[in-house]
C-alpha cells in the first residue's frame, strides 16, 4: 500500500519477519506490479528467497498457472484482489494483510491483518485452523440449473405479442 503511515520498506519487512517466524512454511512469492516502491518489496523478496530453501520467488505466472498453484496452496497472503476473488472460489483462506482492498466484498475466507509482525503470524495460524469446508462464499454451486429453471419458468407469450407487433408495425 502506498497511501499510508507505514513504508513500503516496513510493510515488506514485516512480512518476511513473519515467514521467518514460521521457517516451516513453504513461500512462493510472485513478483508486484509496477506500483510505488516495487523496487524494494523486488529486493527484500530476492533476499529472502536467497536465504531459504524454502522459499521461491516467480516474476509471473500468468492466469492459467497461477490459478492451478493458488489451488495446491494453504493460504493466499497479500493485498492483492485476487485474495478476494480467485482464492475464496478455490476455497483457499487468504490473508489480506491492510486496507488496500478496503470496502470490497470480503468473504468470510478473507483473514484481514494490519502490517505489524505479530498481526501476520496470528492471521496465519488462522487461516491453517480456517474450517473452509463450511465456509461458502459464493453460494453452494448449482446456478446453472436454478438459472434454466427460471428461464423455463418465464412466460414469453408478452414478449412474442410485442416482437410481432413491431414486426407487422415495420412492414
Amino acid at each position: 500500500e502506498t497511501i499510508l503511515s507505514v513504508s513500503v520498506e516496513e510493510q515488506i519487512n514485516n512480512l518476511i519477519a513473519a515467514f521467518e517466524k514460521r521457517s516451516d512454511l513453504t513461500v512462493i512469492f510472485t513478483m508486484p506490479n509496477s506500483d510505488p516502491g516495487n523496487n524494494i518489496i523486488r529486493n527484500k523478496i530476492s533476499e529472502f528467497v536467497k536465504k531459504n530453501k524454502k522459499a521461491i520467488v516467480v516474476e509471473s505466472l500468468g492466469f492459467q498457472r497461477y490459478i492451478s498453484l493458488l489451488s495446491y496452496a494453504s493460504f493466499m497472503i497479500g493485498n492483492s484482489s485476487s485474495g478476494l476473488t480467485e482464492a475464496p472460489m478455490l476455497g483457499i483462506p487468504t490473508i489480506n494483510i491492510g486496507d488496500r482492498q478496503k470496502g470490497r466484498f470480503q468473504p468470510d475466507t478473507v483473514i484481514s491483518c494490519s502490517y505489524q509482525t505479530t498481526s501476520i503470524v496470528s492471521a496465519i495460524k488462522t487461516a491453517e485452523t480456517l474450517n473452509i469446508q463450511k465456509i461458502r462464499p459464493f453460494g453452494n454451486g448449482g446456478a446453472s440449473k436454478k438459472i434454466i429453471e427460471k428461464i423455463i419458468g418465464v412466460n414469453l407469450d408478452k414478449l412474442f405479442k410485442i416482437g410481432t407487433y413491431v414486426n407487422k408495425a415495420v412492414k
